[in-house]
């Protein structure tokens, strides 16, 4: 589970555990991740990461109202 927190995907996680690929999905699915409010900010923090890459490309100023929001929620958290 603290690999998941910490951002690894399932590849990264069965290589250091040495669960089978498809255990790893079944095991973080059934058990941990519809119920970890910590991963979900994560993949929102991802999210804006690569919204704001994508801006920075494009020379857009502005992210989304939404992806600002959890932004913002997301460093009240820490």
């Amino acid at each position: 589970m603290t690999l998941a927190r910490a951002g690894c995907n399932e590849v990264e996680i069965y290589m250091i555990t040495g669960h089978k690929p498809g255990d790893v999905q079944a095991i973080l699915t059934a058990h941990y991740l519809p119920r970890d409010p910590e991963v979900a900010m994560n993949a929102i923090a991802k999210l804006n990461a690569y919204k704001r890459a994508q801006r920075d490309q494009n020379g857009d100023e502005k992210l989304p109202t939404a992806l600002v929001i959890a932004a913002a929620k997301s460093e009240k958290a820490k």
